[in-house]
């Protein structure tokens, strides 16, 4: 009993790890791309400076490091309007779903079955998400999510949350829509 407790905690260990490289790729690629845009509109940003357009140098400079700052928030709306969109792919449950109590702190929420931070608000302190792993494939290569919405559903009543977890079934089938050109982020839809 306990060597498969061991097993099944180097797995979960395994997965977050993934989970974090995953992120921390990401993260990388979203710095690198600020710091692009930002060395752009520092260079535009002297050559209207040089040309006598100090003022509009000034403005525009200030435009796109502001706008950099909401690159996140941006790029999340957009990958929200636009999943739709994008290719599709046929997954399977992997974990059994499960309904996780959200976990409140001063600051925000911590979810630990999926390893989120949910910033704070005045609702209730016991709150409820569902967990689900899938597998798809894209070409030759094979991925695993976690993601089944874009905003995050945390449900208020546990029975609001099971009816949602109920939706996935281990081993069932599950529509997988991935970005075209990042296939491991990925939404699933029962």
């Amino acid at each position: 009993m306990k060597k498969d407790q061991e097993i099944k905690y180097l797995r979960d260990l395994g997965e977050e790890l993934e989970r974090l490289s995953i992120q921390e790729s990401i993260d990388r690629k979203n710095a690198l791309i600020k710091f692009i845009i930002i060395a752009a509109a520092v260079l535009i940003g002297l050559f209207f400076a040089m040309k006598g357009f100090r003022n509009q140098a000034f403005f525009l400079t200030l435009f796109v490091v502001v706008g950099v700052e909401f690159f996140d928030k941006i790029t999340f709306l957009w990958f929200t309007c636009t999943y739709h969109r994008w290719p599709v792919t046929e997954g399977k449950i992997i974990t059994q779903p499960k309904v996780v109590e959200v976990v409140r702190t001063r600051s925000g929420v911590f979810c630990s079955a999926c390893s989120s931070f949910l910033p704070a608000d005045t609702t209730p302190p016991i709150r409820y998400k569902v967990a689900v792993k899938y597998e798809y494939e894209v070409g030759m290569d094979t991925y695993t999510g976690r993601r089944i919405s874009f905003s995050e559903q945390i449900w208020y009543s546990q029975k609001d949350a099971q009816k949602q977890a109920d939706e996935f079934k281990r081993g069932g089938e599950v529509t997988v829509r991935y970005h075209p050109m990042w296939p491991k982020i990925s939404i699933a839809e029962s």
